[in-house]
């Protein structure tokens, strides 16, 4: 019996002794990649308030070993990408972890200063990306109501094309639209009937922006930033296209664009075009001056360099449109009929862009 109890008194001691390796032996391992599915090299996967840290490898892999059950959270982090968070609640190995991170035009900076770890954008949550299929799901022909149903975003109206977000409801000049992270060099702005030149139904990508970060695109966008993000200027080589085609039983409407790039070696071609044709809306009555028309297209190509790119693109826009509440009508002496005079709008913009 005395030799029992000592075997057992033993087996209890190791397991005592082993236990907080089995605790610490959680491992998280993964793969980071961009839209594309293309793997990303040198990205910062962090837990949350440790000093436990590592780089994914050129194959975009990272591991984290000798982890404590529990929860925790990682931070992961990459250049010219928006920053992302992931919850885990650690029980044992976690594997073949995925995280996709989006591309973003805008420079993202860390901020230490705050209690916890976050970057600029993140300390406020201020950014919202509107990409993939989320973005083709959306897609109108204005941006105002491509963003629409986006948490604290709402959209004008002044016709089927002249609609623009309002952002915590502030619109107009407190809201500034970019494209590529470069102004749209529009009117619609200071007019809100006037129409938004930054195409929607090519974007890769529409990020909204708010918060203290839009303050350095000036004091005059306290309201927000969006940025619509396209490919004209390709900074890859992938061969890719896609279209879009899509109608509006309200109007008869009828939209149709594409885009399309073409990788030849260190030399990259893209190219789109937009096509949309409108009635007035027809709700009890038909709406007068809710008709639209337009047409676009884009030409780019960019250099391919060791540690960069130089592009140049080109861009055409006409669209008609009316702008309904607007007419006017004259009475004549004998009060027996009224004609309507009618707003109508056509915009044409050429737009060089060099980055």
């Amino acid at each position: 019996m005395l030799y029992m109890s000592s075997r057992l008194v033993k087996l209890l001691a190791s397991g005592l002794v082993l236990a907080p390796v089995t605790v610490l032996a959680n491992d998280i391992s993964g793969v980071i990649v961009d839209a594309q599915n293309q793997p990303i090299s040198n990205a910062t996967v962090e837990i949350v308030n440790t000093q436990k840290s590592v780089t994914s490898n050129a194959a975009g892999q990272f591991t984290l070993t000798d982890l404590s059950a529990g929860a925790l959270e990682l931070h992961i982090t990459a250049p010219d990408f928006v920053h992302k968070n992931l919850d885990f609640d650690l029980t044992g190995d976690v594997t073949n972890v995925s995280v996709q991170l989006m591309p973003s035009s805008l420079e993202v900076i860390d901020v230490y200063a705050s209690p916890f770890h976050a970057s600029v954008i993140e300390s406020s949550l201020p950014v919202t990306v509107l990409a993939g299929d989320a973005l083709r799901l959306a897609q109108t022909s204005t941006l105002g109501e491509t963003l629409n149903n986006q948490v604290g975003v709402h959209s004008t109206f002044f016709g089927g094309v002249a609609s623009s977000p309002i952002i915590r409801g502030l619109d107009g000049p407190r809201v500034m639209i970019t494209q590529n992270g470069l102004d749209a060099s529009d009117v619609s702005r200071v007019g809100a009937d006037h129409i938004v030149a930054a195409e929607s139904a090519t974007a890769q990508q529409i990020e909204v922006l708010r918060g203290p970060a839009t303050l350095f695109y000036g004091s005059g966008a306290i309201g927000g930033v969006v940025n619509v993000v396209d490919e004209r200027i390709p900074q890859n080589s992938d061969s890719k296209a896609r279209v879009l085609v899509s109608n509006s039983s309200v109007n008869s409407g009828k939209n149709v664009s594409g885009a399309g790039q073409l990788g030849l070696g260190n030399v990259v071609l893209y190219a789109d075009g937009v096509w949309r044709d409108a009635d007035a809306y027809k709700a009890q009555n038909v709406i007068e001056e809710t008709q639209y028309e337009g047409t676009g297209f884009t030409l780019g190509a960019s250099y391919l360099l060791d540690n960069g790119f130089v592009g140049l693109s080109y861009e055409n826009s006409d669209r008609q449109y009316g702008i309904p509440g607007h007419a006017h009508d004259e009475v004549h002496a004998d009060d027996q009929a009224a004609d309507g005079g009618s707003v109508y709008s056509d915009m044409q913009q050429d737009r060089l862009q060099f980055l």
